[in-house]
């Protein structure tokens, strides 16, 4: 328990996440009593309907960039109405000017002082492993 009591942390989740996953992570999270919050991600920030969904249509229809799914059709009924997702990428460089790292499951993607991702791997247990298990996860 290390005298820290889960239900007043969070846990940021990201890595390849879309709503659905994101749901089925908010419930599990809830279950197990720590708060949840998501990583913005390709997925969640590339919501866009295509334009058309006939590659051979002259319609001059409104641009992708400017067509975002609304609300009420977040998840639209064929994945194949949804444009190519930009490649971005926004990484958390500190919060209240205090430095924070990334523990990801690809060691590529582990960001953030070296010998803070050391200290933070030994903490949670993660020293001995190729990444974090799971998600990704952002802690400051």
């Amino acid at each position: 328990s290390a005298g820290v009591d889960p239900s007043t942390k969070v846990i940021i989740y990201s890595d390849g996440l879309d709503v659905e996953k994101c749901i089925d992570l908010a419930k599990f999270s809830k279950e197990i009593g720590i708060g949840a919050g998501f990583g913005i991600g390709t997925s969640l920030t590339n919501d866009f309907l295509k334009s058309s969904s006939s590659p051979s249509s002259t319609s001059s229809s409104v641009d992708v960039a400017e067509a975002p799914v609304p609300p009420e059709r977040s998840l639209p009924a064929s994945k194949q109405n949804k444009s190519k997702a930009l490649n971005m990428v926004i990484k958390l460089s500190s919060i209240n000017g205090k430095p924070t790292v990334k523990i990801s499951d690809e060691l590529s993607k582990n960001t953030g002082d070296k010998a803070e991702v050391a200290a933070v791997k030994r903490r949670f247990g993660l020293d001995g492993a190729e990444g974090a298990a799971g998600e990704g996860a952002v802690l400051g």
